[in-house]
């Protein structure tokens, strides 16, 4: 579905892999449960500027407008993995911004 495959470019994104699905699959999975490592083991500090522009075009309007919702248009909310993958992008925006905010204080 393109949602999963979307989901998995912007996690390869994150984790500085080629966001290229094969390859990222190929990357991020060799194993079961190494995709699930990986993500757990993010630290929100590492997440490298350059990720932040691709993040924002996988939540699309809402991350630009400052609403960030782990619900997917309804298109995408056929892929459980797209709609956690969502999520867990969401929180790391969030968590940024509010760093962001702290940092101004």
């Amino acid at each position: 579905a393109a949602a999963a495959r979307e989901a998995v470019e912007a996690a390869a994104t994150l984790l500085q892999v080629r966001p290229d699905f094969a390859h990222a699959q190929a990357r991020l999975m060799p194993r079961p449960g190494a995709f699930v490592e990986r993500l757990l083991a993010l630290e929100v500090g590492q997440v490298p500027a350059a990720a932040r522009p691709r993040l924002r075009r996988f939540l699309g309007s809402a991350a630009e407008e400052g609403q960030c919702e782990a619900t997917p248009p309804a298109a995408e909310a056929s892929t459980a993995v797209a709609v956690a993958l969502r999520g867990w992008v969401c929180a790391l925006l969030r968590h940024e911004a509010a760093a962001l905010e702290v940092e101004m204080a």
